[in-house]
């Protein structure tokens, strides 16, 4: 998916806008992170692409109470909001012929040792629109469910993928007499079982290139030493939202993290972190201090594996921010580190390129500060979010304010 409605297509799984957001003034208490950590690796080789719901129809809920049968479902796969939701852990590839492998399965119980396992392994459909579910009834390999009524919605752009919708799930033969003879139940060939519904995308290497260092911001000899400012970044909303698909980012190191905010179809998420003064200094040449270089501690965690374990190729913290302002040539810099297969090395990068010539800054007393300076990704980018967004694209902004000795 593209987490942005401009720049490149990156290897996404989630459709989300492109918006800037600037956050909320009064800081919220910063959070505690979750430790650092590669990305889970699942001991079965599974991944998650997409998602399969298989449901029950009411009318057969009713013949399993009245036959004194329960339905249960086995992990990975989960009930959400009352659907049975199945993983979708791969796909055979682009042909007319859908094939994507599923995991999870169910249990029907009764009393008296009444029990049949089903695991699901697969779903086919041919372009006739003969369709099935395969997997397994007490250990032996079958084809479960004949599924009528599919209909197939093909993902285009940079994404490809599959929803299918309108399935009905009827009992096969040999599934059907695998349920009478060991559950009891008043199972049929050609039963309905349920619906059934599938959206998934396939997975994409991502492109991660690791960030180039900066130059060198050389300090002026007249520049006035900074005694204290603040660095505040309000971080695109769209990235914000992508990634807290997957985990939401996390201040660490002592940055302080904006009060949650709620915007329409999002959860509550924190789009903005403040970064406690280090150190810095002012130029007041012509034009009243045209370079300012003011430097933070603390960071941001950004991690996202992917659904289950799709590694999305974002898994990185910025620490150490520095905002370095000299007209069209201004910069947030961050020191970039990857973990796990993010390939970024420690080091300084350019995160942001910052344009303060478009905002009036504000000068009371020895304090001058500037609200809203827009960010962009820089030119030429292909680390950080050069890989998910094109050069250029805007990025958010940076409240900077900076102090003078009186």
């Amino acid at each position: 998916m593209n987490p942005g409605a401009t720049g490149r297509p990156a290897a996404l799984a989630v459709l989300v806008a492109a918006a800037v957001l600037f956050g909320p003034a009064v800081p919220g208490t910063a959070a505690t992170p979750e430790p650092l950590t590669a990305c889970p690796v699942d001991p079965d080789g599974n991944t998650r692409i997409g998602n399969a719901e298989l449901t029950t129809k009411r009318s057969t809920w009713k013949k399993l109470n009245r036959s004194g049968l329960t339905q249960r479902y086995l992990v990975p796969a989960v009930r959400e909001g009352g659907v049975p939701v199945f993983p979708v852990n791969s796909n055979d590839g682009p042909g007319e012929t859908v094939s994507v492998g599923l995991s999870g399965g169910f249990t029907v119980t009764g009393g008296k040792n009444r029990k049949v396992k089903v695991a699901l392994t697969r779903f086919v459909r041919r372009p006739t629109g003969e369709a099935w579910v395969e997997g397994r009834s007490s250990s032996a390999a079958m084809r479960l469910f004949r599924v009528v009524g599919t209909r197939v919605q093909r993902k285009t752009g940079a994404l490809s993928g599959a929803i299918v919708t309108g399935g009905r799930t009827k009992l096969l033969g040999r599934f059907a007499r695998d349920l009478r003879k060991r559950t009891g139940l008043a199972a049929r060939r050609g039963m309905e079982w349920g619906g059934l519904y599938l959206d998934w995308t396939d997975p994409v290497e991502p492109d991660v290139t690791p960030p180039q260092p900066p130059p060198d911001f050389p300090r002026p000899a007249g520049a006035t030493e900074l005694v204290g400012g603040t660095i505040k970044w309000n971080v695109r909303q769209s990235w914000v939202q992508y990634v807290a698909s997957g985990d939401p980012p996390s201040a660490i190191g002592g940055a302080v993290p904006d009060s949650p905010v709620t915007l329409p179809g999002q959860p509550p998420l924190v789009y903005s972190f403040s970064f406690p003064f280090v150190a810095g200094w002012f130029d007041g040449g012509p034009g009243g201090g045209r370079l300012a270089s003011s430097r933070g501690s603390g960071g941001v965690y950004f991690r996202y594996c992917g659904s289950q374990n799709v590694y999305k190729g974002i898994n990185f913290t910025v620490t150490a921010p520095e905002v370095e302002l000299d007209g069209t040539d201004s910069r947030l810099v961050f020191t970039v580190e990857g973990i796990d297969g993010t390939p970024f090395s420690r080091g300084r990068a350019v995160v942001v390129d910052l344009r303060p010539d478009l905002v009036t800054p504000v000068t009371t007393g020895s304090t001058t500060t500037w609200t809203g300076i827009p960010g962009s990704v820089p030119a030429g980018s292909t680390g950080v979010f050069g890989g998910f967004y094109a050069p250029g694209a805007e990025f958010g902004s940076v409240d900077l304010s900076i102090r003078r000795a009186p």
